[in-house]
């Protein structure tokens, strides 16, 4: 585990051993689990406007990844 300088850590109230994004800050993003109602109105298959923005909150997280693309 990489020690994240102080000027970067966005979260320095962090416990210590625990998982963080790149900014420093607690990594809760192991397991992202979408519900189909939120994705899909019944018999439908457009996305609904709450899917994008969940999607969005998945890219969010995407973009916090080193190396990720």
């Amino acid at each position: 585990m990489t020690k994240l300088p102080v000027y970067l850590d966005k979260c320095p109230g962090t416990a210590p051993n625990k998982k963080v994004t790149a900014d420093g800050c607690l990594d809760d993003f192991y397991e992202y689990i979408f519900n189909a109602e939120t994705l899909f109105r019944t018999g439908e298959v457009i996305l609904t406007a709450r899917a994008y923005q969940e999607l969005d909150k998945v890219l969010d997280k995407i973009k916090l990844i080193p190396n990720a693309s």
